[in-house]
């Protein structure tokens, strides 16, 4: 890789950059000490190892792509898709955002927390012309005057005293869980090395737009926000910060000195990417909805999230899950296809289907699996992702107009199993 020189305590050192694209393996001489300092600062993103020959490391990567700074060392994992399509799958259905320059930045450096930041920026003050979403929420507090309504059961509680008042009202607040979630995601970019001082200067003037929202909480993440037509338009931002939340946290848990993580990962993009493409291309023919809990076995204890669940009205009518991955031989791994199996054996389908973002370097997946015993039709699509972000959609409406075929013959299930 090449060595940039960084200022350091008022001294100029040397960074190594270290580039490997996804689920590729490099191996670099370096110390034990700096080997743990990588290893921690990536976490289960990357995996360094030692080899036989004393001193020399390999560092492999997996589904995570992005950047990990550990003392010296820079290393940057790319996507085995193309940058355009990156960032189109990034917008995962959104109103495209100009950032041609961001991408021909990462195309020509390999780094993508500097276009990621540019891209999240583009994004956040696109949205943000509609101004922050707003949504009104009960309180319960004591005043000195009245305001809304008397709670007089705390009242009561208060001995009889007319001051202070307990009072309940609704307050149109912006300190809703996606606008936290937003700004925690800004906060995290100001703190990242590597951001451009353009890129930089529009996060710190969104930061100040978002001075009554609070701290991003924990449990603001651990569910899905819910969306109505007020605030629909922060859909990709809540989307793209999530992303950001978890592609640093990494370093944040581990408290890492001189260290900084910056890791997507392309399993959830895809998914993600999937499920709105396809919700768009099918509108108003099929509902698609997104990790949908349905229970597994007779008593509900055991619960599944299919990727993708198609329903025509209130009836599921057929299932999908994304794959981002193929294994060399063309095949998907034996627990994709247990996976399927389980799914459609739980939602009383006939069959259903993986799909895989296809890696040019392997074969294409056999076009449709049946289970013995049970005749169940576990079929494979490969979205090829050859061509650009055009190429793609259209990729994505013959995927849309396959599964359409498909449900339109599931109507007779006993059609479908002689197909």
């Amino acid at each position: 890789g090449g060595r940039p020189r960084r200022v350091c305590g008022g001294r100029a050192t040397r960074v190594t950059v270290l580039r490997l694209r996804e689920y590729r393996s490099i191996e670099w001489t370096m110390s034990a000490e700096a080997a743990q300092a990588v290893a921690d600062a990536a976490g289960s993103a990357l995996q360094v190892t030692q080899t036989f020959e004393a001193g020399r490391w390999q560092i492999t990567s997996g589904c995570h792509v992005g950047t990990v700074v550990a003392g010296d060392l820079r290393i940057l994992v790319t996507p085995k898709v193309k940058a355009a399509n990156l960032f189109h799958m990034l917008e995962a259905g959104g109103d495209p955002v100009p950032v041609q320059a961001g991408i021909f930045e990462y195309e020509r450096t390999g780094d993508l927390l500097p276009a990621f930041a540019t891209f999240f920026a583009a994004v956040l003050d696109r949205a943000m012309t509609r101004g922050l979403p707003r949504q009104y929420r009960e309180l319960d507090e004591r005043l000195i005057a009245l305001r809304g309504r008397v709670d007089v059961k705390a009242q009561i509680k208060l001995g009889g005293l007319p001051i202070p008042v307990a009072c309940r009202f609704d307050e149109h607040t912006a300190d809703t869980k996606v606008n936290r979630i937003a700004k925690g995601a800004l906060l995290i970019l100001l703190r990242l090395p590597g951001v451009s001082v353009a890129t930089r200067q529009t996060l710190a003037r969104l930061v100040s737009r978002f001075d009554e929202v609070s701290a991003v909480a924990p449990g603001d993440l651990a569910t899905e926000t819910s969306f109505s037509r007020l605030d629909e338009h922060f859909r990709p931002v809540d989307r793209l910060a999530r992303l950001i939340l978890a592609g640093s946290s990494i370093t944040n848990r581990a408290g890492l000195d001189g260290a900084s993580t910056f890791m997507v990962n392309m399993n959830t993009v895809f998914e993600s990417f999937l499920e709105a493409s396809l919700r768009r291309s099918l509108q108003g023919r099929l509902a698609v909805t997104g990790q949908r809990t349905t229970r597994l076995d007779e008593d509900g204890a055991v619960g599944i999230k299919p990727d993708l669940t198609f329903l025509r009205g209130r009836r599921t009518v057929y299932v999908g899950d994304a794959k981002y991955k193929l294994i060399d031989s063309g095949l998907g791994l034996s627990s994709d296809y247990y996976q399927l199996l389980a799914y459609t054996t739980a939602l009383d389908l006939a069959e259903g289907v993986l799909v895989y973002c296809q890696d040019a370097e392997a074969p294409v997946p056999p076009k449709v699996v049946t289970v013995r015993h049970a005749g169940k039709r576990l079929h494979s699509w490969a979205l090829t992702l050859a061509g650009g972000p055009a190429d793609l959609d259209r990729e994505i409406d013959d995927l849309a107009a396959w599964v359409v075929t498909r449900t339109d013959r599931s109507v007779d299930r006993r059609l479908l199993a002689s197909a």
